[in-house]
């Protein structure tokens, strides 16, 4: 069964929280709703904190969050993704920062954000929220689709 406690806004009320991505166009807005609740949010700009180096899961750990919400990520779009060569190894190396110092910092809660791009190319109508290892993602989005399935196996391989 899932604990409700997050639903609760005692629940966020001097929660440390740390927000990769806290920026960005979904992160922005977490951030916001999260201070609202009385959390106490760390959520370093890019500049302030290059996730794309391993070292920079020293700075993750080292806030001690009890919470930690990964949102980051090298995309920029579906008309973009298909011009970066190295998205793949750039978004893995981000992951692997953040679930590095999710290892080591050991959060009571871990949240990733998934992709609709991680998603088979042809998936059955209705779609099933489960399906989205169940085949090849679209060629123009592959790479960054494989890294958001390695953080669902990695998370999934997390779970007691």
């Amino acid at each position: 069964m899932i604990d409700p406690a997050p639903t609760r806004r005692d629940f966020w009320r001097d929660r440390r929280v740390f927000v990769t991505g806290g920026h960005g166009f979904v992160g922005a807005h977490l951030v916001r709703l999260l201070r609202s609740l009385g959390a106490d949010v760390a959520a370093p700009t890019r500049a302030e904190l290059d996730l794309e180096r391993a070292d920079a899961a020293d700075a993750i750990v080292a806030a001690r969050p009890a919470v930690l919400v990964h949102l980051a990520a090298r995309f920029g779009g579906l008309g973009l993704v298909g011009m970066l060569p190295d998205i793949g190894p750039r978004n893995d190396a981000i992951n692997r920062t953040v679930m590095d110092a999710a290892r080591r910092c050991a959060p009571d809660r871990v949240l990733v954000a998934g992709s609709a791009c991680a998603y088979p190319h042809t998936v059955p109508t209705p779609l099933r929220e489960d399906a989205h290892l169940d085949g090849e993602p679209h060629p123009s989005v592959r790479d960054f689709a494989l890294t958001k399935r390695a953080l669902v196996r990695w998370c999934r391989g997390q779970e007691g």
